[in-house]
């Protein structure tokens, strides 16, 4: 996520009483998610100068697989 020396080390987090809470979705993680927890995939696509493109998807954690949560499209549009 993001780009140069702002680049994020996780592409996901988990969703609860705060904004971005852990465990997150990244390289260097090892913890399990557990069931029923509510997390987001989020990978965001950064140009310098240019712009940014991003998706974020909200997964609902279930014993045997996932459930996603929402019904937002991922059609590519441009705003302002």
């Amino acid at each position: 996520m993001g780009g140069g020396t702002q680049r994020g080390a996780y592409i996901g987090h988990s969703v609860g009483l705060e904004i971005d809470e852990w465990p997150v979705l990244g390289p260097k993680e090892e913890e399990m998610l557990p069931e029923n927890a509510v997390i987001t995939v989020e990978p965001k696509f950064m140009i310098p100068n240019v712009g940014a493109v991003m998706v974020e998807d909200s997964i609902l954690i279930k014993e045997n697989g996932y459930e996603l949560l929402g019904s937002v499209g991922h059609e590519l549009f441009e705003i302002g």
